[in-house]
């Protein structure tokens, strides 16, 4: 069962504490009547005010800042960390952040920047990418400005100076794109690409930037002497509708993929694995209660998704399985039906690293919310992640909280 602490606070749930007077009880008359509708002016004012600022918030808009909600980036944040002794600290920190390359926008840089702040506090020895790293259609080149525009000059601080691993988007597979693909110097995959047969031959984009690791595929690294295993995996090319483009047949494009291939390589890179933990990282979500999946946990792309991997995942035992695609902050913990007592798999949606949508937040059951099973938040932010011997936490903070606004935690199934 996961440990799930919510705060009860949201973007759209705007409170306004009213100071009360306590009105003297004998005072002249014409005073007193003249204090007592002074404070009732006061108390519609303030009334007026909130629901003012509750509209205003949950009308934020989807590009751009966000709109009414209080910063902090002033304001000291709370670090978990911050009493711990050295035998305390967590044997492995991450970072999980998807949906970002906006060229530095505002929500992109405000998210960047609570990411370096808390770089301090969690000392991350990485940072994974789930995905729609540069908008709208990808690079279009090894040299293209928006690489640096959206990644190191964003990711400057010196606690996010640590390797980034990256799965592609479906906008990283030029998805819209109008002016074709199929010739040198315009948009393809190919160019974010730091290992595989397709990346760029010679220098790669690593060159630019050392931190940078993609690639296609499925692929495993392994972390703090089989702590970790982390599977990375390409899922656009597990969804039909990609195909059949201009783009698709780019170098490196979805026409070129091998699904039955991929999926081959990663349930054999699950089945070797004796990590203490399992997690795979891709874009599009199994499960989600955002747009993509109109709303509907398994319906729109999750329904390819979950047909395809959720059975994997159970089988190999994964922990956890993080996405983006939904521009917002998820967690889901689906259970294997009709197995007792089996350990289920925790779907966490980290796609809110700029740009977020609104109004999907109702659409979970209410049910589920109140036993812990699904979350939700909508405001830009990302996901820490600490282990620390058989416990794994997630901490998911936004740019709006000097605190986290959910922690979930998990224990391992295997020691």
């Amino acid at each position: 069962m996961a440990s799930f602490n919510n705060k009860n606070l949201g973007p759209g749930g705007a409170q306004c504490h009213e100071q009360q007077a306590l009105l003297p009880h004998k005072q002249n008359n014409a005073a007193h009547l003249r204090t007592a509708a002074g404070w009732v002016m006061v108390g519609v004012v303030c009334t007026l005010l909130c629901a003012l600022a509750a509209v205003t918030v949950a009308a934020h808009s989807m590009k751009g800042g966000v709109k009414g909600i209080k910063s902090t980036k002033n304001e000291p944040l709370a670090c978990p960390f911050q009493h711990s002794t050295m035998e305390q600290h967590p044997d492995l920190t991450f970072f999980v952040v998807g949906d970002w390359g906006r060229e530095d926008n505002e929500n992109q840089r405000n998210v960047g920047e609570r990411m370096g702040m808390l770089a301090d506090c969690y000392h991350p020895s990485f940072v994974v990418t789930t995905g729609d790293n540069f908008y709208q259609h990808g690079l279009r080149g090894l040299d293209d400005p928006l690489f640096s525009k959206c990644f190191t000059d964003v990711y400057s601080a010196e606690g996010l100076q640590v390797p980034w691993y990256a799965v592609l988007g479906n906008h990283d597979y030029a998805d819209g794109s109008k002016n074709g693909t199929l010739v040198e110097g315009v948009y393809s995959p190919r160019w974010q690409l730091t290992g595989g047969s397709v990346a760029a031959e010679g220098t790669t984009i690593a060159s630019r930037d050392p931190r940078w690791n993609c690639k296609q595929g499925a692929w495993r690294m392994s972390f703090a002497s089989g702590l970790l295993d982390m599977i990375f995996i390409d899922t656009t090319p597990l969804h039909d509708k990609y195909y059949g483009h201009e783009w698709s047949s780019a170098p490196g494009g979805v026409g070129s993929q091998n699904v039955t291939e991929q999926l081959e390589t990663m349930q054999g890179l699950l089945k070797t694995s004796t990590a203490r933990f399992k997690v795979v990282i891709g874009h599009h979500p199994c499960f989600s209660y955002g747009s993509h999946c109109k709303f509907n946990e398994t319906a729109g792309d999750c329904a390819t998704m979950s047909s395809l991997l959720q059975p994997i995942f159970e089988e190999n035992k994964v922990d956890i399985y993080f996405a983006g695609h939904d521009h917002n902050l998820q967690f889901i913990n689906k259970s294997q039906e009709g197995i007792r007592d089996a350990p289920s798999v925790y779907h966490v949606v980290s796609g809110a690293g700029s740009d977020v949508r609104t109004g999907a937040h109702d659409k979970i059951p209410a049910e589920l919310q109140a036993s812990g099973k699904a979350w939700m938040w909508e405001s830009p932010g990302f996901a820490a992640v600490s282990i620390k011997d058989n416990s794994l936490t997630m901490d998911f903070w936004d740019v709006t909280q000097s605190s986290r606004v959910q922690s979930i935690n998990r224990q391992a199934a295997r020691q």
